[in-house]
């Protein structure tokens, strides 16, 4: 089977789109486009067409024009397309190859009445064009799909493909590199709280910066993939007018330096706002890449989280975010013995394992069908 995945994701550091692909291997061949975002990365995977482009709409057009001079119709039995904002092109690729198969990944939960802009109902509109022509289509919990099934018309029941992921070094990974990158940072004896969530204050980091200043140990907050902006700006004048210690900014990382830093870390934390059903559903990939790691976590209070910690018992969540840390800080050693049993019971590769096999019969169905 010839399969061809498309995604406007940096395929560098985006795991979801990785453990797409990973989940894909074995059906085919499969080739994807994916825009050039982090230049000098290197090559992640075979099959992948680098498309350099100045924005999203250069985006679209380069890539439209590969595929129209790199494929023709009956080619491609298979089009997956990831998240929405690879919908623009996922429909133009759709009209130019006609594939038996056309796959969608819903990653997020966008509802146009809960929009705020144009440019977002627009991204709606074109999401739901692709949700009714898909054969299969994939969200991220089973709380999303009650959601979307009531909300859009779809062909098929829509599948369930939980954020569960591991981070695993590749042939690439140069340990000793991040060893001597970090050797300051992890020198000294601090319970080190990392976070992966940059410093998008949507993501309630500026609540997690000044838990900081409410904790009576000594601790170091660690926020991975900040950019320079105003969100930033917010979280040092925080960190400045409470004066709040050992509080270390780090800039986008591919997955290799992601996995190194979260295993010197001690704790892992993944937060959500609850103003919209995307949010307030969310599925946070994130705690397993801590809990792989074998490290406890922290969440805020959204119904999906407390579900988790209430399930598995590797970690504290709360609105007062420091509770959550101090409730982690003390009862650490059975918190991480909880999440170490996660991966000797390989949770995540058996959940890995059953949603292949649900893909793979749903694909057989729909190919007996075309035929």
């Amino acid at each position: 089977m010839n399969i061809l995945f498309i995604t406007y994701q940096d395929i560098h550091t985006d795991g979801r789109t990785n453990a797409l692909l990973d989940n894909m291997e074995g059906f085919g061949e499969v080739r994807v486009i994916s825009p050039l975002l982090s230049k000098g990365k290197g090559e992640v995977r075979k099959g992948v067409h680098f498309i350099e482009s100045n924005g999203y709409m250069d985006f679209v057009k380069k890539a439209k024009s590969y595929i129209k001079t790199s494929y023709k119709k009956g080619d491609i039995d298979c089009l997956f397309i990831d998240n929405r904002r690879a919908t623009t092109i996922g429909l133009k690729a759709y009209k130019l190859l006609s594939p038996k198969l056309f796959i969608y990944d819903a990653r997020e939960l966008y509802l146009p009445y809960e929009m705020k802009d144009m440019k977002s109902k627009i991204g709606c509109y074109f999401e739901k064009k692709i949700i009714e022509k898909a054969n299969i289509v994939i969200c991220a919990n089973e709380e999303r799909k009650t959601i979307m099934e009531k909300e859009f018309k779809t062909k098929n029941s829509i599948m369930v493909f939980d954020n569960f992921r591991k981070l695993e070094y590749s042939d690439m990974a140069n340990i000793s590199e991040f060893e001597e990158k970090y050797k300051e940072l992890f020198a000294d004896s601090s319970f080190n709280i990392i976070s992966t969530a940059g410093c998008d204050i949507s993501r309630l980091t500026d609540k997690l910066v000044l838990a900081m200043k409410n904790l009576n140990f000594n601790a170091r907050l660690i926020l991975v993939g900040c950019k320079d902006g105003a969100d930033k700006e917010i979280l040092k004048e925080i960190i400045e007018k409470n004066n709040i210690n050992k509080v270390t900014f780090i800039d986008r990382v591919n997955l290799d330096e992601l996995k190194y830093l979260i295993s010197k870390s001690q704790v892992g934390v993944s937060t959500y706002h609850q103003k919209n059903q995307n949010n307030m559903y969310c599925s946070s990939g994130k705690i397993y890449e801590y809990v792989y790691e074998g490290k406890p976590i922290v969440t805020s209070t959204n119904p999906t989280l407390k579900n988790v910690i209430d399930k598995y018992q590797f970690g504290a969540y709360s609105d007062d975010l420091s509770q959550a840390i101090e409730d982690v800080y003390k009862n650490y050693e059975i918190f991480k013995k909880n999440a170490e049993t996660i991966i000797e019971d390989r949770v995540v590769e058996k959940k890995h394992e059953m949603f292949k096999e649900e893909l793979k019969e749903r694909m057989e169905d729909e190919l007996n069908v075309y035929r």
